[in-house]
């Protein structure tokens, strides 16, 4: 069993090279409710860190640990941050939605209703409603997946997967190409 808080702390199991990274309480709810993955993991599989921020650190972290796939798992309100401007750290949540739907095609009206969203989970909501919440989600994916090629170490193998609320649950809005490869595996080993 290994769960840590820093992903800079070896797991006891010289063999765990596989690390879940769930962002605040919402990612690890979301990681064990709707991928089935477990929190305190004892076949040793994989290890476990939830975080709240810091992305950034935690990658690098992770790289220096000796991990070689590193699954992150986060709100949509975490993760559209890396599709604003190719940081890591950005402020803008509802604009860098915003621009991503922009980017997609949306119309103006739609525009200006989702920078007035108060949250993430709104602006999600504003988007489904308006059938745009596919094509804005893959232009999301890929500038999430820019960023990360940017940040990631060669040897490690960085996936993740982004969710938010529709209604009352959780619901997948954008992930990596092979973030549910990497899952599948975790449930059959």
């Amino acid at each position: 069993m290994y769960r840590s808080d820093r992903a800079g702390d070896q797991p006891t199991n010289n063999q765990v090279r596989d690390l879940l990274f769930t962002i605040g309480n919402h990612g690890e709810t979301f990681a064990r409710d709707n991928l089935k993955l477990t929190m305190f993991d004892r076949s040793g599989r994989y290890g476990v860190v939830k975080q709240n921020n810091y992305l950034d650190l935690f990658i690098d972290q992770a790289a220096a640990a000796g991990y070689q796939r590193v699954l992150v798992v986060g709100h949509l309100g975490k993760l559209v941050k890396l599709g604003c401007t190719g940081l890591l750290a950005s402020p803008s949540r509802i604009e860098a939605l915003a621009a991503c739907a922009s980017e997609a095609g949306a119309d103006m009206l739609l525009l200006r209703q989702l920078l007035g969203c108060v949250s993430t989970d709104a602006a999600t909501a504003a988007l489904f409603e308006a059938d745009q919440l596919t094509a804005t989600m893959q232009v999301l994916e890929r500038r999430i997946q820019a960023t990360f090629d940017a940040h990631t170490p060669s040897d490690l193998r960085l996936e993740w997967i982004c969710f938010s609320r529709l209604g009352e649950a959780f619901t997948l809005v954008a992930q990596s190409t092979t973030a549910f490869g990497l899952v599948r595996e975790w449930h059959h080993l």
